[in-house]
C-alpha cells in the first residue's frame, strides 16, 4: 500500500513539472508570436482591488483579484484537469499559480503604489490562489506594502496597475471595481481618475511603434487609470 501511494505521488510530480514546463514553453510561444508588436497588449485582466487598512486607519496593502481573458484563460490551464473530471480546483490550478506569482516579481506585481509621488516597496504575495469561474482564471492574492502608510499621509496616497511592456492590459471591473477595507474611516472612499482618453492612447500608440516616444518613457503609466483616497470632514 505505501509503495502505491508513493508511485502515484511520483507520478503526480511528474505531471506537474510537465504542465509547469508546457505553460512556460506556451507563454512563450505566445510572447514570440506578438513579439514584434510591444505597444498593443496581448494578454487582458478585469480587476478588482480592496485597499487594506490596518485598525489604526494605515494603507497596509491590497487584495487583488485578476481575471484573464478567456484565451490566455484556454491556453495557460491546459493539462491541469489531473482527474480529468472537466473541473480545475484550487489543488490542481496552484502550480500555475505559482508560476503568476513569481513570474510577477520581476514586474513589481504590475502594482504602483505611491505616497506624494514616492514609490513604495511591496512585500511578496501572501495567500494566493487561481479559480477557474465560467471558462475564465481568477488569480487571487494579498500584496502589503513593505511599510504602512500613516493614517495623516493617506491624502496622498494613490496607486496604479499597470504592465510598463504594455504587454498585459489592466482594466478595472465594472462591478465592484474598488473598496476599502473594513477598518478604514468611514468618510473615506476611493476616486479613480480614468486614464487619458482614446483618441490621445490612439495617437501615442502610434508614436509609441514608430519609434517618436521613448520605450522607457513613464507611456504605460500614462494610460493606466489612477486611484486617491478621498476623506471627508
Amino acid at each position: 500500500m505505501a509503495q502505491l501511494c508513493l508511485r502515484i505521488a511520483l507520478k503526480r510530480m511528474t505531471q506537474t513539472r510537465r504542465m509547469v514546463a508546457f505553460f512556460l514553453s506556451a507563454l512563450g510561444l505566445v510572447v514570440a508570436q506578438f513579439g514584434g508588436a510591444q505597444a498593443h497588449p496581448h494578454v487582458f485582466v478585469t480587476m478588482q482591488t480592496e485597499v487594506l487598512y490596518s485598525d489604526k486607519g494605515e494603507i497596509v496593502g491590497f487584495q487583488q483579484k485578476w481575471a484573464f481573458d478567456e484565451l490566455y484563460s484556454s491556453l495557460a490551464s491546459q493539462g491541469f484537469d489531473l482527474n480529468n473530471d472537466g473541473i480545475y480546483d484550487r489543488d490542481e490550478l496552484h502550480p500555475l499559480a505559482k508560476v503568476n506569482i513569481d513570474s510577477l516579481k520581476d514586474f513589481g506585481y504590475f502594482t504602483f503604489a505611491r505616497v506624494s509621488g514616492r514609490l513604495l516597496e511591496l512585500q511578496e504575495p501572501e495567500n494566493y490562489w487561481l479559480d477557474f469561474v465560467d471558462g475564465v482564471l481568477v488569480l487571487n492574492f494579498t500584496l502589503r506594502l513593505a511599510k504602512p502608510v500613516a493614517q495623516h499621509e493617506t491624502r496622498n496616497f494613490s496607486f496604479s496597475v499597470y504592465d510598463p511592456g504594455i504587454y498585459v492590459a489592466f482594466a478595472f471591473s465594472e462591478t465592484a471595481p474598488i473598496r476599502l477595507s473594513g477598518p478604514a474611516p468611514k468618510t473615506c472612499i476611493p476616486v479613480v481618475q480614468a486614464p487619458i482618453g482614446f483618441g490621445m492612447a490612439m495617437s501615442l500608440s502610434q508614436a509609441y511603434d514608430e519609434g517618436t516616444i521613448d520605450p522607457n518613457s513613464n507611456f504605460a503609466e500614462k494610460l493606466a487609470a489612477t486611484v486617491t483616497i478621498s476623506c471627508g470632514a
